[in-house]
């Protein structure tokens, strides 16, 4: 399962960008890079979840690390995840998955 989740997150960023710069094609397929961004991201927070409780930490937290890591790899040039930030629908499910975590946290 950690070798799928880390083959995940190196092969699908290549096929993220793939698909955003194919955007002047007369057909694109809307759900292939909102299904790759979910997958990234649950990818990243399992991961961070996992070496959060190892660590001894509770797993929420390694989650939102992994979160803000993900979420910051525009400022150290790794412009990967542009598409991610701008879709309207990741940004949809994020409010959701925010008011979700809040529960799970509470």
């Amino acid at each position: 399962m950690r070798r799928f989740a880390v083959a995940l997150l190196i092969i699908s960023p290549i096929v993220v960008t793939a698909q955003a710069d194919h955007s002047t094609v007369a057909h694109t397929d809307p759900v292939t890079p909102v299904v790759l961004g979910l997958a990234v991201i649950l990818a990243a927070a399992k991961l961070g979840g996992d070496a959060a409780a190892r660590l001894g930490q509770p797993s929420v937290l390694g989650e939102l690390v992994a979160g803000v890591l993900v979420g910051s790899l525009d400022l150290a040039g790794l412009d990967w995840f542009t598409a991610i930030e701008t879709d309207s629908t990741i940004q949809i499910l994020s409010s959701l998955g925010v008011i979700i975590l809040l529960f799970e946290v509470g």
